[in-house]
């Protein structure tokens, strides 16, 4: 759709003697002072006649001046909220930037991901074990397995997890999310956990602890604070390529 206010800016430098630059010239206003006249008002103000402001706004391509009022007004609307956007952008422009480097970083384990991906596919069970850090992503996880038809087993019980652990068979999959600070279970879990089919979601400080028979990923980032908040974004984000 062509910009009235170019249409407007190239008519009033046709012919600057002439009615249609006097009319251009007033319209263009509207975009500072975000009032457009009526027909009545913009006859007034550039000394012509009525008919002749219907006939400037069919050559521009609109029925009438009704039409050209509407799409000025469409017009003023939309860059008042560009320039708003703007001004926000720069409010979280850098934390944007540094969300998007860390989830690019991703791809460093990509192999992984995919990897584990098609064994959930595969298994028979899927087995989610956490510290009590992340146990609303991992409920959040176990929602997403299940409503793919994936059997999914997981409790917020850290016994319950201590038992699980035993019913784990070689078809099945099993995800741990490891972080925090009482971490000591999850950690005893894992340490005699029997299957090697399994990924393990872990943050900094954990990672060097964990076995390297498991396939393991780093769940902090260079960019973004140590913190649960901004860890669960990057699980949240994980948890849907496993399942999409």
């Amino acid at each position: 759709m062509k910009s009235v206010l170019n249409q407007l800016f190239t008519n009033m430098n046709i012919n600057p003697n002439s009615a249609n630059n006097s009319i251009s010239k007033i319209l263009m206003k509207c975009y500072s002072t975000k009032e457009v006249p009526s027909i009545k008002e913009l006859s007034n103000l550039s000394n012509v006649a009525e008919s002749t402001i219907t006939k400037f706004a069919i050559s521009l391509g609109y029925k009438g001046y009704r039409e050209l009022v509407f799409k000025i007004k469409l017009e003023i609307s939309d860059r008042e909220h560009q320039q708003k956007l703007e001004i926000g952008n720069k409010s979280f422009s850098d934390f944007e930037e540094k969300v998007i480097y860390a989830i690019r970083e991703l791809r460093y384990f990509e192999n992984k991901i995919m990897s584990a991906k098609k064994s959930i596919k595969k298994a028979k069970n899927v087995f989610l074990f956490s510290s009590y850090q992340f146990q609303n992503d991992s409920i959040f996880l176990a929602e997403l397995l299940r409503r793919n038809k994936i059997e999914c087993s997981y409790s917020t019980q850290m016994f319950d997890q201590l038992l699980m652990a035993n019913k784990v068979a070689k078809d099945d999959f099993s995800i741990f999310i490891i972080g925090g600070q009482d971490t000591k279970t999850i950690e005893l879990i894992l340490k005699e956990f029997k299957q090697d089919n399994c990924l393990v979601l872990a943050t900094h400080s954990k990672v060097n602890e964990v076995s390297t028979r498991f396939k393991t990923i780093c769940i902090d980032s260079k960019q973004l604070k140590h913190l649960y908040e901004y860890r669960t974004l990057i699980l949240k984000y994980i948890s849907l390529q496993l399942v999409n």
